[in-house]
């Protein structure tokens, strides 16, 4: 089997890459300043070294690029132009695809499960070094405590010392019957204290490699959990490409990156998400004319928020458009054949959110690269079912 040689690189390089894309789109909203510009030209520098040392010079000269760019505005205290941040982004979209060729295993490399390169992003990464160096505080107690424990059994040695010179006092016969109760009584009275300190000794030390190790376990699995946060740069980039492509005003939240789930889990829910994002955008964000008729802001909002509650995590979508079109879903799905005409005018707001979730039903007239297909809720649907979830949609006419 071939070793891949890019594996590492290609984590190292898609973390720079989500740090310079939100970094983009902070420029383009103009919320970054020159220090924020300083971070992201070290960034884009680190990026142009790492593909040299794996001789990819066509990344290192775009990373290179990325600095030129953002180089003459360190300085200043200006808000960089709009049209900077398109060209970024623009940049940042072919290293993307120079990344994605090296994806492409050798011939002689196993390919691995279908999406096993896809996830790979999410299964090697850095850990954290705060969780690190707890981890191994941990691990340093428990080595102490063992310390404490094997000291508590040496100290049985001489208990069955005491024990011997006992059983010798009972055999004995030159010990006359009270000298040898005497003598008896009083090593029974020692053993009894000794055991007594032992059994106080190993039973604390043995409570707190109980603690010590109760707490290195929940490190240890924390150290196999991804903050949440991992995926905000990519859906924020999907809201605002598909935004510019539909020419359309959208301002980004997210809440809760903080939340951890397995790395499978959030490879997952990340490809759930893209599809609702760009569902929010694309069928729920009204234009920015319809938007000011309404009395709504120009711009449109799309918000993330992951919650955790007890034992289930709980990831949203929220946006402030039109809510679902229920009479394009009912006119759609007549032309289908999905419903007869009569029975269309029966199809409420729950038949209609039902029709959607299972696919090939979308109100866009033309299939485009944002919508059309009618497979984004039904993805999500898929993808909740996979992970033994639920999938919800709750909406309002006018309210989103």
């Amino acid at each position: 089997m071939t070793k891949d040689p890019y594996r590492y690189f290609r984590t190292e390089a898609r973390d720079i890459l989500d740090g310079l894309s939100q970094g983009a789109l902070d420029l383009e909203k103009g919320e970054a300043d020159a220090r924020r510009v300083g971070d992201l030209v070290r960034l884009a520098h680190t990026l142009k070294g790492a593909a040299r040392v794996v001789k990819q010079p066509e990344i290192a000269e775009l990373a290179h690029s990325v600095e030129d760019i953002l180089s003459p505005y360190r300085e200043i205290q200006a808000a960089v132009p709009s049209q900077v941040a398109g060209e970024l982004l623009e940049i940042l979209d072919r290293i993307t695809s120079r990344l994605a060729v090296l994806d492409s295993p050798a011939p002689s490399t196993p390919t691995g499960p279908a999406g096993s390169r896809s996830e790979e992003h999410f299964e090697t990464v850095r850990v954290e070094l705060d969780d690190v160096d707890q981890l191994l505080g941990n691990l340093s107690q428990v080595n102490v405590h063992f310390t404490a424990v094997r000291a508590g059994v040496n100290a049985l040695t001489g208990t069955k010392d005491l024990a011997a010179g006992i059983a010798r006092q009972v055999h004995s016969p030159h010990q006359n019957a009270n000298g040898s109760n005497k003598k008896l009584r009083q090593l029974a009275d020692d053993l009894l204290d000794s055991m007594t300190r032992i059994e106080r000794a190993v039973t604390s030390g043995m409570e707190r490699l109980e603690r010590e190790l109760g707490q290195t376990q929940e490190r240890a699995n924390r150290l196999r959990l991804l903050p949440c946060s991992a995926i905000f740069p990519m859906l924020a980039r999907a809201a605002r490409d598909a935004a510019s492509s539909l020419g359309k005003n959208v301002e980004w939240q997210a809440r809760g990156g903080e939340i951890r789930v397995e790395a499978q889990v959030l490879a997952v829910m990340r490809d759930a998400m893209l599809h609702l994002v760009r569902n929010s955008v694309a069928h729920g964000i009204e234009t920015e004319s319809a938007r000011i008729a309404a009395g709504k802001p120009r711009s449109g909002l799309v918000e993330i928020q992951v919650e955790l509650q007890s034992n289930q995590v709980t990831f949203l979508c929220h946006d402030d458009g039109a809510g679902i079109d229920v009479a394009g879903i009912r006119r759609v799905a007549v032309q289908k054949g999905l419903v007869s005409g009569p029975g269309a005018d029966s199809l409420g707001l729950r038949e209609a959110i039902d029709l959607i979730l299972h696919g090939g039903v979308s109100t866009t007239g033309k299939a485009t690269v944002i919508s059309g297909r009618g497979i984004g809720l039904e993805a999500a649907r898929k993808a909740a079912e996979l992970l033994k979830g639920k999938i919800s949609i709750e909406t309002e006419n006018g309210s989103g």
